[in-house]
């Protein structure tokens, strides 16, 4: 997937939905971006729905441009914050643009 941004914030936000709300949330990203993360930090978040807050899981600011890096996170805990009542989780990657 092919995403641009120019602008303020380039964001890609995903839901997944699991089986119940007690297992750990393991969100995982695998991409690269055309301004380099040593330059702009790419973020992974995951949406607290009790704080209404983003809380960040993983971040990259060493990648170059135009390479392939990775971004994972465990939520293990108060997991309640995090699902929602038909088990879905809210996350995003998201990097500043401008």
């Amino acid at each position: 997937m092919v995403q641009t941004a120019s602008d303020e914030f380039a964001i890609f936000e995903w839901k997944d939905q699991n089986t119940n709300s007690t297992d750990k949330i393991e969100p995982s990203w695998n991409g690269q971006t055309d301004r380099a993360p040593s330059v702009s930090t790419v973020y992974l978040q995951i949406y607290n729905r009790n704080s209404t807050t983003w809380e960040t899981l993983d971040s990259d600011n060493t990648t170059g441009i135009n390479t392939d890096f990775d971004l994972t996170g465990t939520q293990s805990i108060n997991l309640s914050d995090y699902y929602d009542g038909s088990n879905w989780v809210s996350c995003r990657v998201y990097q500043e643009a401008a």
